[in-house]
């Protein structure tokens, strides 16, 4: 059994509807970062920062047992 969790911040939580979540499945197999994303989030890949385990990644990174996933709002200006 493979368990990985998954926090969210800003404008992401009124999104997702929860601030933080645990996806649990039953084999190992590596999955990517979207695929285990709430898919209310997903359609904001383009506007959101993903850190696994506290390192920056792109969509597509794959993720696993113990993983830890924070999705954040892009921050900018001009």
């Amino acid at each position: 059994m493979g368990k990985i969790r998954i926090f969210y911040y800003g404008f992401l939580i009124e999104i997702a509807g929860k601030t933080h979540e645990e996806v649990v499945y039953e084999d190992k197999t590596p999955r990517r970062v979207e695929d285990v994303l709430d898919p209310r989030v997903v359609q904001y890949l383009d506007r959101i920062i993903i850190l696994v385990n506290n390192v920056s990644v792109r969509p597509g990174h794959v993720v696993g047992d113990g993983d830890e996933i924070k999705v954040l709002p892009h921050i900018g200006g001009g």
